[in-house]
């Protein structure tokens, strides 16, 4: 019999997810970037459910010439080696630079999705769960067919699942994937 989890693909949002987000601006420089206690834990605690685990992130503050593509790929080169420390494997971090409604890869568009699953053919979206902050995150996660997940006070659309942190929201993974 198959692993359950063989097949099935975790999608997380960057800011606010797995890093505080800036309350002005953008995370420009590694030493801006702070992880949100309680991260690593949690992913350590579902990462078995899942057969690839991905950051898909809008990074519009390299398109507005506020973060450097050097400093953007600097934090998730620090990210890749703090997670792999801890056994937790990230198999792609996908992220749009582009300025709002300049481009197709910006979430809610799914266009990071469709260069994600050309790379990665054996990603199944119907198979993901989507896990998000931003009414931006829920709409692409519904347009691909994944389960969205709402970290957030209170879910943006009806039937979407909110929860206030990733740690709150893992037994509803856990149990969304084993059931």
């Amino acid at each position: 019999m198959n692993n359950p989890s063989e097949s099935w693909t975790l999608f997380l949002d960057r800011d606010g997810i797995i890093n505080y987000q800036k309350t002005e601006g953008y995370i420009s420089h590694v030493n801006e970037f702070k992880l949100i206690p309680d991260v690593i834990e949690t992913l350590e605690q579902i990462t078995p459910f899942f057969k690839r685990i991905f950051i898909i992130t809008n990074q519009q503050g390299v398109g507005k010439g506020i973060t450097k593509i050097e400093n953007l790929l600097e934090i998730h080169r620090l990210l890749f080696n703090v997670f792999k420390d801890k056994g937790i494997k990230i198999h792609g971090i996908f992220f749009c630079p582009h300025l709002k409604g300049t481009c197709l890869c910006r979430k809610p568009s799914y266009g990071m999705i469709t260069r994600l699953v050309h790379i990665f053919p054996d990603v199944e979206p119907r198979k993901s769960v989507f896990i998000g902050d931003d009414i931006k995150d829920v709409l692409l996660a519904i347009r691909i067919g994944s389960y969205p997940i709402f970290i957030g006070d209170r879910s943006p659309l009806p039937g979407v699942p909110a929860f206030t942190s990733l740690r709150s929201a893992k037994d509803y993974i856990i149990n969304l994937r084993t059931t």
